[in-house]
């Protein structure tokens, strides 16, 4: 499994984010929309200029973007981390063993 749950509800203005291809970082996702953009631009030059900007507004959208998308699934982790930890330990209480959880015949 992925570790992120289609279930959990995005909040206003926020986008479903797909995991990455590779294992490359936010920032590096975030320079090389910025640099397709300057190459778009053609280089020096107003319009060019005016391309690049408009391409690191983007790139810097996209990069704040992903980091509340983080922020959010670092926070529904720790809720899932803490309900895992109550129901181990509302299990110990009944002393349920774990292999009759697992069995699902």
């Amino acid at each position: 499994s992925s570790g992120i749950n289609a279930e959990w509800p995005l909040r206003p203005g926020q986008k479903a984010v797909t995991p990455l291809s590779k294992s490359s970082s936010a920032s590096s996702s975030v320079e090389e929309t910025a640099s397709k953009g300057a190459e778009r631009a053609g280089g020096a030059g107003g319009a060019g200029d005016k391309k690049m900007e408009q391409a690191v507004k983007v790139a810097e959208k996209e990069s704040a973007g992903l980091r509340a998308t983080v922020k959010d699934l670092e926070e529904k982790m720790t809720i899932l981390t803490a309900k895992r930890g109550e129901d181990k330990a509302k299990l110990k209480k009944k002393k349920v063993p774990t292999a009759t959880l697992l069995d699902t015949t």
